[in-house]
């Protein structure tokens, strides 16, 4: 039989559930009533992630197969997601910086090295240009002055004859 959603009980939030534009009774989205029916046959919880327009919510689904329906719960796990997405983005910024510094210390060519540096800044920010300037004594920098600059359109042109005395970054 369809999967359907029973009302919530009096004094419970059911926005959420709203939110996904479905009311009692009527069939519940296709990927929680696939869980629901794997919940029942296999007659163990499952867990799912959804996400709705501004949170997301971890939903356990407890069956109870001699009744043939679950229980299910949910909780809003948004904060726990973007401290998530914060540690992913410290993670991949000190993994570049490791790089930077590898680099420095095998690069024969500042040149190269400044190169090399313009295109990893400006994939890790994953933005199409990047330049690194020289800072003048008065404070100034001049756009003529740069020492490197990274374009996506142009990447196949940095390196070419750069000098490595060895890339241990590279794996």
């Amino acid at each position: 039989p369809p999967v359907g959603l029973r009302p919530p009980r009096k004094g419970t939030p059911a926005a959420e559930v709203e939110s996904w534009g479905i009311g009692e009774g009527e069939k519940a989205p296709g990927v929680i009533e696939n869980t629901v029916l794997r919940a029942l046959s296999l007659r163990k919880c499952e867990e799912l992630e959804l996400e709705t327009e501004a949170r997301t919510y971890l939903i356990t689904l407890y069956p109870i197969p001699e009744e043939a329906y679950v229980n299910v719960y949910g909780y809003d796990i948004s904060s726990r997601k973007e401290i998530e997405k914060k540690l992913h983005i410290r993670e991949k910024q000190h993994a570049v910086l490791d790089r930077l510094g590898r680099m420095a210390l095998t690069c024969i060519s500042l040149q190269a090295l400044m190169d090399e540096s313009t295109w990893l800044i400006a994939s890790t920010l994953e933005v199409e240009s990047c330049k690194i300037l020289e800072l003048l004594p008065d404070g100034r920098t001049s756009p003529t002055d740069r020492i490197s600059q990274y374009s996506s359109r142009a990447r196949s042109t940095i390196s070419r004859n750069v000098k490595w005395l060895k890339k241990p970054w590279k794996k």
